[in-house]
């Protein structure tokens, strides 16, 4: 990307519009963490199955899937992907049914 465009794309990420949508995604997201109930989640998904079953599969899966599974921007999804970032619980079973692992 050049420069010019690089600058355009910050110019445009900071408008009061790109903010707010930003600022309403963000809500969005931090309500539905909290209204996330743990007690949901099936007691065979555990971490150590998230670690040892799911994340692996997840390096094999195209971003676009993964981004269009959970509804977050391809960015984070190849972060998920790659193991930089671990999604947050309430999207395990999201997760486990894509890339096809149960108990």
């Amino acid at each position: 990307m050049s420069k010019i465009g690089r600058k355009i794309g910050q110019v445009a990420s900071q408008t009061p519009d790109a903010r707010q949508r930003r600022a309403e995604t963000q809500r969005k997201r931090q309500r539905a963490a909290n209204e996330w109930n743990p007690t949901t989640l099936p007691v065979w998904l555990t971490d150590q199955v998230f670690d040892n079953d799911i994340q692996p599969k997840l390096a094999k899966l195209a971003t676009a899937s993964i981004a269009s599974c959970l509804e977050v921007h391809w960015t984070w999804a190849s972060r998920i992907q790659r193991g930089i970032k671990r999604p947050h619980r309430r999207h395990w079973l999201a997760l486990a049914q894509l890339t096809g692992v149960s108990r």
